[in-house]
C-alpha cells in the first residue's frame, strides 16, 4: 500500500502544480531545502546535481559535500536570489518527492492552502474542481481508496439525491446488466456519471470531510487526527457493490 500512497502522491504533485493549486514558493516553506537534502541523504549523485543545477558549484565539490551543507548552500542560493523556488520544483521529479520525502510532509504541503474550501475567484474555483476530480480518480485508480467506500461513506441515499437527474440512466444501466446477469458497481456508476461530473455536482468540502480526511489521509497514516467533522460515524455501506 505504500507504493500506492506514493503513486497518488505523485500524481497530486504533478496536477497540482500543472494547474496551479500548489506554489513552488509555499512548496520550500513546508518540504524546506534541509528536509529535501535529508530525502536525498543517500543519493549523493542526485543531490550534487541539484545543487550544481540550481547554485553553478562544481558538481565533483558537491558530491563531496553532507546533505546539511548541501541545504545550507540551496538556502542561501534562494536566500540572495541565486536560484528561485520554480527553479527548485522543476528540479525535482515529482515521483523522487513522493519517494523520498515523508509522506505526511508531502500531504501537508499539498493540503495545508484548504483548496477544497473553494475559497477565490471563478477561474482559481474551476482549477479546485478539476483537481479535485483527479484526486479522486486516481485515489480509486491506485487503490487507496475503493469506489464502493466512497459512496457508501457519503450515503446513498445522499447521492440519489443530489444526482437525481442522472438516476434515470443509471437505472437503465442497471436494469440492462441485470438482464445479462451482470452487477452494476459502484465504479460503474463514476464511469457512467465521469468524475468531473460528480465533482461539479457533489459539494466537495462535504466530500473532504466524509472520505478523504477519514478514508484516505487518515486511513493512510498522512495526518494522525481526525477533524470534528469528520468523526460521525459513517452511513451503511449497503447499496452498490
Amino acid at each position: 500500500m505504500n507504493e500506492a500512497i506514493e503513486r497518488f502522491l505523485q500524481d497530486l504533485l504533478t496536477e497540482g502544480f500543472r494547474k496551479r493549486i500548489l506554489d513552488p514558493e509555499h512548496f520550500l516553506s513546508v518540504i524546506t531545502p534541509q528536509m529535501i537534502m535529508r530525502g536525498f541523504c543517500e543519493h549523493p549523485k542526485l543531490r550534487s546535481r541539484i545543487v550544481t543545477a540550481l547554485t553553478g558549484m562544481n558538481e565533483h565539490i558537491a558530491f563531496l559535500l553532507a546533505p546539511e551543507s548541501c541545504a545550507d548552500i540551496l538556502q542561501i542560493a534562494l536566500d540572495v536570489g541565486i536560484t528561485t523556488p520554480d527553479a527548485v520544483v522543476q528540479l525535482i521529479d515529482p515521483a523522487q518527492g513522493a519517494h523520498l520525502f515523508e509522506k505526511r510532509d508531502v500531504w501537508s504541503f499539498i493540503t495545508e492552502s484548504g483548496f477544497w474550501e473553494l475559497k477565490g475567484d471563478r477561474e482559481y474555483q474551476q482549477r479546485v474542481l478539476d483537481y479535485m476530480a483527479v484526486l479522486l480518480e486516481r485515489a480509486i485508480f491506485h487503490d487507496v481508496v475503493t469506489a464502493e467506500e466512497v459512496l457508501g461513506h457519503i450515503g446513498y441515499d445522499v447521492i440519489a439525491n443530489h444526482f437525481r437527474k442522472k438516476m434515470a440512466g443509471v437505472v437503465r444501466e442497471t436494469v440492462t446488466r441485470g438482464r445479462r446477469g451482470e452487477c452494476y458497481t459502484a465504479l460503474d456508476f463514476f464511469n457512467q456519471v465521469t468524475f468531473r461530473a460528480f465533482i461539479q455536482i457533489y459539494p466537495i468540502n462535504a466530500l473532504w470531510r466524509k472520505v478523504i480526511a477519514p478514508r484516505i489521509a487518515f486511513a493512510h497514516g498522512l495526518i494522525t487526527e481526525l477533524p470534528p467533522q469528520s468523526l460521525r460515524p459513517p452511513p451503511s455501506l449497503k447499496g452498490m457493490r
